[in-house]
């Protein structure tokens, strides 16, 4: 079981000292900016939102997350947008 804090949310830990992170806004087709930028830059990560509700207990990936986490060089992160937690 999971322990949630009063929110319902899971407790977040920050055990990194620092954490580097860069934004950036591009204009074109999302999945194939999203690679040329994280190969341009030599992105170590790439985090991006999920898109859609839950199916059966899971979350499906949004079109453009999907492609980008079957065609990246760097690890991807998915982090569901919607603050919802599942057990």
């Amino acid at each position: 079981m999971r322990r949630t804090g009063a929110t319902g949310r899971r407790p977040r830990r920050n055990t990194a000292r620092s954490v580097s992170t860069t934004t950036a806004v591009a204009s074109g087709n999302p999945h194939a900016v999203i690679l040329e930028y994280a190969d341009a830059n030599d992105a170590d990560l790439v985090v991006l939102g999920t898109h859609g509700g839950p199916v059966s207990g899971r979350y499906l990936l949004g079109s453009v997350t999907e492609k980008v986490v079957r065609l990246a060089d760097p690890p991807v992160v998915t982090v569901r947008t919607d603050g919802s937690t599942s057990e």
